[in-house]
């Protein structure tokens, strides 16, 4: 699984990437420390990729600074 934050009508690049080829077994739960304290801006979007499309979760939570 790779994870970006991406800016508006931006697309998935290495350069915006947060976590590189995490794999992941069945039924693991991942706490992700490499999205501690990461600031995401108004319009700003987080995308993760799988190998397939189906077989990954997701759940973000965090603080809205205003």
């Amino acid at each position: 699984m790779d994870v970006h934050i991406i800016a508006p009508a931006g697309s998935a690049t290495a350069a915006n990437k947060i976590i590189d080829a995490k794999s992941i077994s069945a039924h693991e739960t991942y706490t992700c420390p490499e999205m501690i304290g990461k600031y995401i801006p108004s319009g700003y979007f987080i995308q993760a990729l799988a190998s397939t499309a189906t077989v990954v979760t997701i759940d973000v939570n965090g603080i809205e600074i205003t």
